[in-house]
């Protein structure tokens, strides 16, 4: 999950770059529903904030106290998990059939998938 549609969208494109299939090999998903995150390739899945209800109960709250009056220290808004096709239910490795039938199970990181980083020393 990225911080932003931008970046899931970057994201989207070096994947793509280094052949890694999306969301085959690796699932993305973004934060905004921004208009372009329907139309990459793959559809970008996304969580759709509600920023204009955001914005008007920040306003609210705002005018409220320099009126004096006392707000609610917490608001909470709904936000929507908008589905497309950058995102898929995680596969279980071979040799993981049971585990992967198992509730609240955890999902390990593919071999496949990990790069060997090897650390660098300052010299």
């Amino acid at each position: 999950i990225c911080g932003n549609d931008l970046l899931a969208a970057g994201a989207l494109f070096e994947a793509q770059a280094t052949g890694l299939a999306v969301p085959d090999a690796l699932s993305i998903a973004g934060i905004d529903n921004l208009e372009i995150a329907a139309h990459l390739t793959p559809p970008l899945t996304t969580v759709h904030l509600p920023t204009t209800e955001l914005g008007r109960a920040v306003a609210r709250q705002l005018l409220a106290r320099l009126r004096g009056e006392t707000q609610p220290q917490r608001l909470e808004l709904a936000i929507e998990l908008v589905v497309r096709r950058s995102a898929a239910a995680p596969s279980a490795m071979p040799g993981d059939e049971a585990e992967a039938r198992a509730p609240g199970r955890r999902v390990k990181a593919r071999p496949d998938l990990r790069k060997s980083r090897t650390p660098t020393s300052a010299a």
